[in-house]
């Protein structure tokens, strides 16, 4: 059983070997502010392309097509907020995180030569790479998965006026 618990039987192993790792972590953790700009992009994106519809719409009184607009305008309005909301709790999850991280860096300075088993060093691989990827990956996905209903809709919108607009020629 204490095999299995000490999965790699290493021994020798200082705190201090970790530093690296932490530093990597802490980055990493920072990184994950960069989840807010790429769902922001996003939206972004949509805006300019709901924003050209509406343009051509206008130019080309296209009338029936300013509802199918309307809609894409409040898909994107449910989404930006909601992105909103998760950007705030994701924003303060990785803040904490940082500090969490910033502490083990410094208890990895400050004490390099305490010795640790397996246990701790997976506990340090977990925190420090797992975690941050994975939040990152998971933030993404509910990023993605928020976005296809507004994306859906403009993409509807722009079938309709595009099909308008051939029709009429």
């Amino acid at each position: 059983m204490a095999s299995i618990i000490c999965w790699c039987r290493h021994t020798g192993t200082q705190l201090g070997d970790l530093s690296s790792v932490a530093s990597v972590g802490v980055g990493l953790f920072l990184a994950l502010a960069v989840v807010q700009v790429v769902g922001s992009g996003g939206v972004a994106k949509l805006r300019r392309k709901a924003a050209y519809l509406r343009e051509v719409v206008s130019a080309n009184r296209l009338q029936n097509q300013r509802s199918s607009i309307a809609q894409a305008d409040a898909e994107l309005l449910r989404l930006e907020l909601s992105l909103e909301t998760l950007s705030g709790h994701l924003f303060a999850v990785s803040f904490m995180l940082i500090i969490v991280s910033l502490v083990g860096l410094s208890v990895t300075s400050l004490a390099p030569d305490v010795s640790i088993g397996c246990n701790w060093i997976a506990a340090f691989l977990g925190f420090y790479l797992g975690l941050p990827v994975g939040i990152f990956f998971v933030a993404s996905i509910v990023i993605r998965r928020r976005c296809d209903s507004a994306r859906n809709s403009v993409s509807e919108c722009e079938k309709e006026v595009l099909d308008r607009l051939t029709d009429s020629m």
